[in-house]
């Protein structure tokens, strides 16, 4: 079996590689003969970015926009197995994060409050 991932982020920017090889698996019949082989491996890009929103043009005058933060991920995942599970996907994160500094709710005791949403 062989597994590997190698990850990068530079400033708001983050991109990763993904690689999954399971190796050979036999088949066998009920008493335990080898009656045929097959692999199964997945291999997978990962992109995303994120930012506050008062970095967004569309948004920039609104109130707390330097306490709201966006983000979205991309992923492809590829699978190469038996023609049953062979295939690809798609699928992307939307991300939205709250974290307010000192919020007046909760003085003394609360000093920061963070809440996250991920679709």
């Amino acid at each position: 079996m062989g597994y590997g991932h190698v990850s990068a982020c530079l400033g708001n920017v983050a991109a990763g590689v993904h690689y999954f090889d399971f190796g050979e698996v036999s088949v066998t019949d009920e008493f335990g003969n080898v009656i045929d082989a097959f692999r199964y491996c997945n291999y997978g890009v990962i992109a995303g970015a994120g930012a506050t929103a008062a970095a967004l043009p569309c948004v920039s005058d609104m109130p707390l926009v330097d306490s709201i933060g966006v983000g979205l991920s991309v992923k492809l995942l590829v699978v190469d197995t038996l023609e049953p599970g062979d295939g690809s996907g798609l699928a992307t994160d939307h991300s939205f994060l709250l974290r307010l500094d000192d919020p007046a709710f909760g003085e003394p005791y609360l000093t920061r409050f963070a809440v996250g949403v991920l679709l």
